[in-house]
């Protein structure tokens, strides 16, 4: 769903989707969703062009090239949503910052069963517990970056980035993980971050379909089958088909639930919470049509805000 129009999806007949469907792998009956989330701090995500200066201390330039790295990864539509400079005299602002990271070592014991006995079958017939020397590395990160205009040198944004991870290696097991790949790790998570700081977020998710026919009349039944296996290859029609089954059938549970979710694909949350608001009630064991209302009221106030954000610039 493009985020900046809005498109209604075309209607087709229920008996031409019943044609259109065709067999092949099996997949898993849901539709697909769009949505995005806002830039934590709306101030920074007003910025449409920055610069990221090489960070001090002994770790910064790593992590001033992930941030870098992963500000020119934040794209909305396919768009990058800042434009990234070399030159502080072209960007409205520039990050700085500072990064550490530091590694300690403890010795630490750990409890293993030895066999110290054998039968003839060299089977164990008596053991004993022993201690094993192994060393546990702590890796802490520790970070400080700020966000400022290159017009008045305003501070716009600013956080402390921590992280810390821990590898214990021990004589008798294979390591799987290096200090390097931990290191690594926590530099990447708090670049991450700082792009979740700084710029909407755009992601897709999926929604299962209701294939329950509870309800529906029955001459409506291979249409609502032929809809549901149409999402696997063509969501668009699948979603038109549910809407003209809604129309021939609106009382019935799943129709209203499976339109629903078309709703939310198409961006059309008003009626999505309306469709799933009239499910409540229909099912006795499940709480779906409530659990899902919720969920669009969030990705609801989630859209709005990113947009906001992205109609500010």
């Amino acid at each position: 769903m493009p985020f900046f129009t809005r498109s209604k999806h075309r209607f087709v007949a229920i008996g031409a989707v019943i044609a259109a469907v065709t067999s092949g792998a099996a997949h898993a009956e849901n539709l697909t969703i769009s949505a995005m989330n806002p830039a934590k701090n709306s101030a920074a995500a007003s910025v449409s062009s920055v610069m990221v200066e090489r960070f001090d201390g002994p770790d910064g330039t790593e992590l001033s090239f992930a941030i870098e790295k992963a500000l020119r990864s934040a794209k909305i539509d396919g768009r990058p949503y800042f434009q990234m400079t070399a030159d502080s005299s072209w960007s409205e602002a520039v990050i700085s910052g500072t990064a550490r990271v530091s590694v300690d070592e403890f010795d630490q014991y750990q409890a293993r069963t030895k066999c110290v006995e054998l039968d003839a079958n060299d089977q164990c017939i008596k053991s004993k517990e022993i201690k094993i020397l192994c060393t546990n590395k702590v890796m802490s990160l520790t970070s400080a970056i700020r966000l400022t205009t290159t017009d008045d040198g305003s501070i716009i944004y600013s956080s402390n980035k921590g992280d810390q991870k821990e590898i214990i290696f021990c004589p008798d097991v294979k390591a799987t993980l290096t200090t390097e790949s931990q290191i690594q790790s926590m530099i990447d998570d708090a670049a991450r971050s700082v792009r979740r700081d700084l710029a909407p977020r755009q992601y897709d998710y999926k929604v299962a379909l209701q294939e329950r026919r509870k309800g529906l009349p029955s001459q409506y039944s291979k249409a609502f089958k032929a809809a549901v296996k149409l999402s696997r290859s063509n969501q668009t029609a699948s979603c038109a088909a549910f809407n003209d089954l809604y129309v021939a059938a609106p009382e019935a549970r799943s129709v209203i639930y499976n339109a629903a979710i078309c709703a939310e694909r198409a961006g059309d949350f008003d009626r999505a919470i309306e469709l799933f608001t009239k499910g409540i009630g229909r099912y006795s064991l499940s709480n779906s049509p409530t659990e899902s209302r919720d969920r669009v009221l969030r990705v609801r106030k989630n859209y709005l805000a990113a947009i906001e954000q992205i109609n500010v610039r």
